[in-house]
């Protein structure tokens, strides 16, 4: 893709068709946000295609995927968010600027957008419910629920995720976690440290947070990234154990894993074979 001098990509998604009933949210620096349908975009040009009409001194800071039922989360470098659903923001064409996603007051200025999914917010109150995470320019974080996070209109000014101070400085990221993904922390003197969203607590929403990463003088936190963990031996075997455990298990579910061939090799080695009594039933044999 060819970029117009001084032109930087602020975002990308990943899709596998074109979906009528999806959307693209955008969000800019300034508080605005615009949702467009996605197959407005199904007809690129190799030097792209306008996506956002830009009022002066503003810039594009996040696009994402959405669909019906899902909420929006914007929040700001002094660190206020501001939650409220799609349903609010009227579906406009690629050349519209967009409305209003959240007030912004003493210079204040959106750093990140997150979506919250129907299926996150039915999930609230699971064990391995998603949660929101803050993190600070100072290194500072906490986990929240979402539901600490009310519902509110589209261009009010929000509530407090995380208490700005001298200890904490800005608040530098929001994301949605769960507690099987893995947290990377790259700072501006180029420190990078991995660790577990387990192991960061859940707390209330209005509070200071914990250390998550030891900085060095002048250092700051300046990007976060979620890495999703992949099974391990262990948990593939404790699958192993409750298939074992329950012979009913319809297979079919579990067609590509790394347990079917296990499972299978095991009941031929068990049970007698059988010769078939016609042709009719080697046929049926050969289609399983």
């Amino acid at each position: 893709m060819k970029l117009a001098e001084g032109d930087r990509i602020k975002a990308f998604v990943t899709l596998k068709d074109f979906h009528p009933e999806q959307n693209i949210i955008m969000c800019t620096r300034n508080g605005l946000v615009k949702k467009s349908p996605l197959v407005a975009f199904s007809h690129p040009r190799s030097n792209g295609i306008k996506a956002i009409k830009l009022k002066e001194n503003d810039e594009l800071i996040d696009a994402r995927i959405c669909e019906t039922g899902d909420d929006i989360l914007l929040a700001t470098h002094q660190g206020k968010c501001n939650r409220f659903s799609e349903g609010a923001i009227r579906s406009v064409s690629r050349f519209s600027q967009g409305v209003r996603g959240i007030r912004l007051r003493n210079e204040d200025f959106v750093i990140s957008m997150t979506i919250a999914t129907a299926q996150d917010q039915l999930e609230n109150g699971n064990p391995n419910a998603s949660t929101i995470l803050a993190i600070s320019e100072n290194g500072y974080g906490k986990r929240s629920p979402i539901s600490s996070y009310s519902v509110t209109k589209r261009g009010s000014m929000g509530v407090i995720t995380l208490k700005t101070n001298k200890r904490n400085g800005y608040l530098a990221s929001l994301m949605l976690v769960r507690d099987d993904d893995d947290l990377i922390i790259i700072t501006q003197g180029g420190m990078i440290i991995r660790q577990r969203i387990s192991e960061i607590s859940v707390v209330g929403r209005n509070t200071l947070g914990v250390r998550l990463i030891n900085l060095a003088s002048n250092d700051v936190v300046r990007d976060i990234s979620l890495v999703h963990s992949e099974p391990d031996e262990e948990s593939i075997d404790k699958e192993v154990e409750n298939l074992k455990a329950n012979p009913a298990l319809n297979l079919e579910e579990l067609e590509g894993s790394d347990t079917e061939e296990e499972f299978l090799a095991e009941d031929e080695d068990n049970e007698e074979m059988e010769e078939p009594e016609n042709e009719e039933l080697d046929n049926e044999e050969d289609n399983e």
